[in-house]
C-alpha cells in the first residue's frame, strides 16, 4: 500500500502564486529609471525650443509633473473611497469595486490620463478664448461694410457717384501712397544711410502713408502739435507713437522717404496715438 503524504499545499490559495503581494518590495529597476529621465529631458527640451526659453520650458515641464501628481493622488483617494463597496450585498456593486481596487490594476493610470486629456481640452479652450479677445475688434453701427482699394484720381468722382447712388450716402476718400525711410536725423537716433536703416530691423520695411488737415476720431495728441489744415512751406510728418517707442524718433527729428523713387525729407512735428480698434467711420481708399 502506498503511503498517503499529506501537507499544506491544498491550503494555499493560487491567487497568491498569480498576483504579487501589495507589501512586497519592489526592486528599482535601472533601466526603468533611466528611461523614465530620457524622457523628462526630452519633453523639457522640447518644451523649451517651442517656448524660446530652457526656463519657460521646464518651468511647464515642472507645472505638468505637479499637474500628474494632484491627478494621482486624486486617483488614489478614489481608489480607497470606493473599496468599502467591496463588501456591498448586491453583487454587481461588490463585483465592479474589486475590479477596481485589485492589486495590479490600471485604475489610478487611466484616471491620470483622463485627467491629463481633461486639462489638455481646457488649456487648448483658454488659449483660443485668449487669442479670440485680443484678436476681436469692436467694430459700431458706423463701420464701412466695403473697402475699395487703388482707385486712381480720375476715377474717384465715378466711384463716388456710384457708391452714392446704391447707399444713399457720399463716400470717404482717403488718399495713401507707399514710402520708405531712408534716413533719420535726431537727438537720439540717427541714421545715414538705408544700410543704417535695415540694421533697424522693420524700420526698413515699407510704410503707408496719407495726408489730411486734423487727426481722426480715434486718434489723440501724445507729443508735439499738428498741423492745420493750411499748406506748409516744409514737408511735416506725423508718426504713430510705436514708431517713437520702438525707434526713438522724436518731435523735432527729420526724417527722410523714399516716396515713388522720389525722395522726401520731413521734419517730425507731432505724435500720434491711435486706437486701432476703433477706426474711422465709412472709410474708402485711392
Amino acid at each position: 500500500m502506498p503511503r498517503t503524504i499529506t501537507t499544506g499545499a491544498s491550503h494555499v490559495r493560487p491567487l497568491l502564486l498569480l498576483r504579487a503581494d501589495e507589501d512586497v518590495r519592489v526592486r528599482f529597476d535601472l533601466l526603468r529609471g533611466a528611461v523614465m529621465v530620457g524622457v523628462a529631458a526630452m519633453l523639457v527640451a522640447v518644451a523649451g525650443w517651442q517656448a524660446g526659453s530652457w526656463r519657460v520650458g521646464a518651468a511647464i515641464c515642472l507645472g505638468f509633473g505637479v499637474i500628474a501628481l494632484v491627478l494621482h493622488g486624486a486617483g488614489l483617494g478614489l481608489v480607497r473611497a470606493i473599496r468599502p463597496l467591496t463588501r456591498s450585498r448586491r453583487f454587481a456593486v461588490r463585483h465592479a469595486a474589486l475590479h477596481l481596487v485589485r492589486p495590479g490594476n490600471q485604475t489610478r493610470v487611466v484616471l491620470l490620463a483622463v485627467g491629463l486629456g481633461a486639462f489638455l481640452l481646457v488649456g487648448i479652450r483658454a488659449v483660443e478664448s485668449n487669442l479670440f479677445r485680443e484678436f476681436a475688434i469692436a467694430l459700431d453701427e458706423r463701420a464701412p461694410d466695403l473697402i475699395i482699394i487703388d482707385v486712381q484720381p480720375d476715377q474717384t468722382e465715378g466711384v463716388a457717384g456710384l457708391v452714392e447712388r446704391y447707399t444713399g450716402e457720399r463716400p470717404r476718400l482717403i488718399p495713401v501712397l507707399r514710402a520708405r525711410v531712408t534716413q533719420v536725423r535726431g537727438r537720439e537716433t540717427n541714421l545715414d544711410s538705408i544700410e543704417d536703416v535695415r540694421g533697424r530691423g522693420s524700420l526698413a520695411r515699407e510704410y503707408t502713408i496719407t495726408y489730411r488737415g486734423a487727426l481722426e476720431e480715434n486718434e489723440r495728441l501724445a507729443a508735439g502739435r499738428f498741423w492745420d489744415a493750411t499748406p506748409s512751406a516744409v514737408p511735416e510728418v506725423s508718426i504713430e507713437e510705436s514708431i517713437q517707442e520702438r525707434f526713438k524718433i522724436n518731435p523735432g527729428d527729420t526724417v527722410r522717404f523714399d516716396v515713388l523713387g522720389r525722395s522726401v525729407e520731413a521734419t517730425v512735428t507731432s505724435v500720434r496715438s491711435v486706437n486701432w480698434r476703433d477706426g474711422p467711420p465709412s472709410v474708402s481708399t485711392t
